[in-house]
């Protein structure tokens, strides 16, 4: 699957859309997020987890590159849910893309987030958050294990980076980590 968007492959006539030759079919997903594809080949280039707006995959597909699909609750995905998770890791497993991005929810594992630790909901969302860093870790490590890559993005200061889950990715000798200022790339709160 690929996500092309209006004004990057995508065009009309008639009112149906011309496809990029790599393409097979679009379906409208949303009108402000563009629409799904299916695309050749039997592995993906690139593939998001919770990738938001999908700004990786629209990078991709200006690049030529295979992408897959964009598993983030924005496009209907529930990975709380243990057999959507399930549903994944075998899609994983058998279509092997060659690198996952993911920035897992950095919500209740932030320094803010200590303020919130004494109110009642706070440990439902955390066993939320710790189930999904968890999916996430499973991810970068079926990715490891079979030689092919993954990038992980939160925040440094990030407990996620504690999770006994996580402790494992970061210890395999594959794994780099490195600390990138994303003020630097325009990101501005």
């Amino acid at each position: 699957m690929a996500i092309g968007l209006k004004g990057s492959e995508y065009h009309e006539e008639d009112g149906a859309p011309t496809l990029p030759s790599h393409v097979q079919c679009y379906t409208a997903i949303t009108e402000e997020h563009g629409f799904t594809a299916l695309t050749s080949g039997n592995s993906e280039d690139v593939m998001e987890f919770f990738g938001g707006k999908a700004e990786v995959t629209k990078v991709a597909i200006r690049r030529g590159l295979h992408t897959g699909p964009i598993v983030d609750l924005v496009y209907g995905f529930d990975l709380s849910s243990a057999a959507e998770r399930e549903k994944w890791l075998d899609y994983v497993r058998t279509r092997q893309p060659r690198v996952i991005v993911m920035g897992p929810p950095c919500t209740h594992f932030g320094p803010l987030a200590n303020l919130n630790r004494k109110h009642s909901s706070f440990q439902k969302g955390y066993e939320t958050s710790k189930r999904l860093a968890d999916f996430a870790a499973h991810l970068a490590w079926i990715q490891l294990e079979a030689g092919r890559d993954f990038i992980a993005e939160n925040p440094q200061a990030s407990l996620l980076w504690h999770l006994p889950s996580w402790q494992t990715v970061l210890e395999h000798p594959r794994t780099v980590s490195t600390i990138h200022d994303q003020c630097m790339s325009g990101l501005t709160i």
